[in-house]
C-alpha cells in the first residue's frame, strides 16, 4: 500500500510538473506572441502618425499662406479703400481658399483589441484622447469652409467667373473688384475667418 501510494503521488507530482512546464511553455510563447503583436501594433501607429505628422505640417504652412492672405485682403477693405496697385498684393483677395486636413484612417479608429495589447499606459491615453482632439479640430475647418463659402457668395455679386476662363472669350461683364472690397459683409467674413484660423494655429 506505502510503496503503492508513493508510486500514485509520483505520478501525480510527475503530472503536475509535467502540467506546469507546458504552462510555463504556453505562458512564455503568449507573453513572446503578444510582444510580438504589440510590437507589429507600434509599427503601424508609428508608420500611421508619421504620416499624419507629415499631413499636419502641410497644413500648418497652408494656414500659414491663409493669414497672410487674410492680412493683405483685411488691409485693403472698407468703405474707402482702392485697388492695390501691386498685382500680387491686387489678386490676393481672391484666393477663396479653405484647409482641408484629412488624417490617416487607421491612427482616428483604434480598435479596443488593439488598445489591449499595448502596455504602455501613457501612449493608451495619448491614442485614447486623438480622435477626439481631431473632431475638434475639424470642427474649426468646417467653421473656416463655411465663412469661404460665403465669401464665394458675396463675391459673385461682383466678380464676373466667365471671365477667369480662357475657353470662353466673348464680351463678358466687368468684374467690380472695388465694391467687393468695400462690401462690409465680405469684410466681417474676412475677420471672423481670421480670428478662427489665428486662434487654431496658436493652440
Amino acid at each position: 500500500m506505502t510503496k503503492y501510494f508513493k508510486y500514485a503521488i509520483g505520478e501525480i507530482v510527475l503530472v503536475v510538473i509535467g502540467i506546469l512546464i507546458a504552462l510555463q511553455i504556453n505562458n512564455w510563447n503568449q507573453n513572446r506572441l503578444e510582444m510580438q503583436e504589440e510590437q507589429i501594433g507600434l509599427n503601424q501607429f508609428y508608420k500611421d502618425f508619421e504620416a499624419n505628422d507629415s499631413i499636419i505640417k502641410k497644413g500648418v504652412t497652408f494656414y500659414d499662406k491663409g493669414l497672410k492672405f487674410n492680412t493683405i485682403i483685411l488691409k485693403h477693405t472698407g468703405p474707402n479703400v482702392t485697388l492695390p496697385e501691386d498685382k500680387t498684393t491686387r489678386d490676393s483677395p481672391f484666393q477663396f481658399s479653405h484647409p482641408k486636413i484629412n488624417l490617416v484612417y487607421g491612427s482616428l479608429n483604434i480598435s479596443s483589441q488593439q488598445m489591449c495589447i499595448l502596455t504602455d499606459q501613457e501612449l493608451k491615453v495619448a491614442l485614447s484622447k486623438f480622435p477626439g482632439i481631431y473632431f475638434n479640430y475639424k470642427e474649426v475647418e468646417n467653421e473656416i469652409k463655411d465663412l469661404t463659402v460665403k465669401q464665394r457668395l458675396i463675391s459673385k455679386k461682383y466678380l464676373s467667373i466667365i471671365a477667369f476662363d480662357p475657353d470662353f472669350d466673348q464680351k463678358n461683364f466687368k468684374s467690380d473688384f472695388m465694391n467687393l472690397l468695400r462690401d462690409r459683409e465680405f469684410q466681417t467674413q474676412q475677420l471672423i475667418k481670421s480670428g478662427i484660423a489665428g486662434m487654431h494655429l496658436e493652440n
